[in-house]
């Protein structure tokens, strides 16, 4: 049973008073929010793992729909990963972490998170080390995200130096 909808004692007509939700919990559906770029990398039978946080309790399962539509309060667009629930462990309106393995095909540089910020445009940028140690702002293309870091599809390149940690109080400066 998935949900009572009624109470006890409260009068019943045969036939239009429904009084449960009867459901088969062997087989549930994740619901996943994807952002920005990494749609593109999601598709259909892609593989995914479902940490729920509870003790040691992960669950596999497979991308099984990608919504056509983008949320507009969020921009996110949602993914549903069809899962074997093994001992019903999986609860409705449960949350759960997602971990969608995608493939990645990329010529690009892999850079920590921390290394990426915005300008007033929205637009991404890294400070970059000048010869005279200096830094400037060197607008970047943004690939994928794995973890951590994001693949940097165009901006950089290999042997470039780029500040990782503390940008922001670079920004900071540069616009005292």
């Amino acid at each position: 049973m998935v949900e009572r909808l009624i109470t006890p004692g409260q009068l019943l007509q045969a036939g239009t008073t429904p009084c449960f939700t009867i459901a088969d919990l062997s087989r549930v559906w994740v619901m996943a929010q994807i952002f920005g770029s990494d749609i593109a990398s999601v598709s259909l039978g892609a593989q995914a793992d479902i940490m729920t946080g509870i003790g040691s309790t992960n669950f596999s399962g497979t991308v099984g729909n990608i919504s056509a539509l983008v949320d507009p309060n969020t921009r996110s667009v949602a993914v549903r990963v069809v899962v074997d629930n093994r001992g019903e462990a999986l609860k409705k309106q449960m949350y759960v972490r997602v971990l969608i393995h995608a493939r990645q095909d990329s010529d690009g540089l892999l850079v920590p998170v921390s290394a990426i910020l915005r300008d007033d445009e929205n637009l991404p940028f890294v400070y970059a080390v000048q010869p005279d140690s200096t830094y400037a702002r060197q607008h970047v293309t943004l690939g994928y995200r794995t973890g951590d870091q994001y693949d940097i599809t165009a901006g950089v390149r290999a042997g470039d130096r780029i500040v990782t940690e503390g940008g922001i109080f670079v920004q900071f400066m540069q616009n005292q």
